[in-house]
């Protein structure tokens, strides 16, 4: 369901009232989620907008490649996008290294692009649609931590291995200046802006999560952090963002 703009500020900028980070054991309910959307009617396209040949990028999330990403883009291609990969071929351990080779990438594709990311992939996606806002058409992040401290919202043992491999998380001046560039809205810039969340995530705090902007749509929907990429309600969601008209731009009624 979407969130209330009120709502959806006071995610950000109240203190939670309980734990907003499942135990990193509930990410093993991964399995549901899989097996839901492939019983699922979203699945097989049922009740959803068919594409309109659109490029959408995938970025997967910390320690995940394209390979991870591919049920997603299959899908997206069934349903009349063209699904591309992100170019990660092993693992997404240093998003700032291959953040200049996306934005190359979604230059070179034909028309504006949509960017989904999964987690930190949507950090990415968001940096590169603001440096690039006259190419991208969407940006969709699914249970990325868009404000905050990290030792705060992410599950320790998963920051443990995060600090060991991504080297921004160890240089506390450059962590604070990308949370900064983070923080600025994307909305007034044209692009479409929507995050998709789960209080089921084991992984990060789901208030993080949260857009304060209110030029952004928030959609909630239950499953493990880890599951967003598989999730029948965001492939749902999916159907319908990426077919809505580009921002500003009028559509014949």
């Amino acid at each position: 369901m979407a969130v209330a703009q009120a709502e959806r500020l006071g995610y950000s900028h109240s203190p939670p009232q309980e734990d907003g980070r499942k135990p990193l054991y509930h990410e093993a309910l991964i399995g549901f989620d899989i097996a839901e959307l492939l019983v699922s009617d979203v699945w097989i396209g049922k009740n959803v907008p068919r594409g309109d040949g659109s490029a959408v990028v995938v970025i997967p999330g910390f320690d995940s490649k394209d390979l991870d990403t591919g049920i997603l883009r299959f899908w997206l291609r069934r349903i009349g996008y063209r699904g591309h990969s992100s170019g990660i071929p092993f693992a997404n351990t240093d998003p700032e290294y291959y953040e200049e080779s996306i934005e190359k990438k979604v230059d070179g594709l034909f028309g504006k692009v949509h960017l989904v990311g999964h987690s930190i992939g949507g950090i990415l996606a968001r940096f590169i649609a603001a440096k690039r806002p006259e190419k991208i058409k969407s940006v969709t992040t699914l249970g990325s931590p868009l404000h905050g401290d990290p030792e705060e919202i992410v599950d320790p043992f998963v920051l443990i291995a995060a600090k060991m491999q991504i080297p921004i998380l160890r240089d506390k001046k450059r962590l604070a200046q990308r949370i900064e560039e983070l923080a600025e809205p994307l909305s007034s810039k044209g692009v479409r802006i929507t995050s998709i969340f789960t209080r089921g995530d084991g992984v990060v705090d789901w208030h993080s999560c949260v857009d304060p902007d209110p030029g952004t749509d928030n959609y909630e929907v239950p499953g493990t952090h880890a599951g967003l990429i598989f999730n029948r309600q965001v492939y749902s969601h999916l159907g319908q963002i990426l077919s809505k008209p580009e921002l500003g731009v009028i559509t014949d009624l």
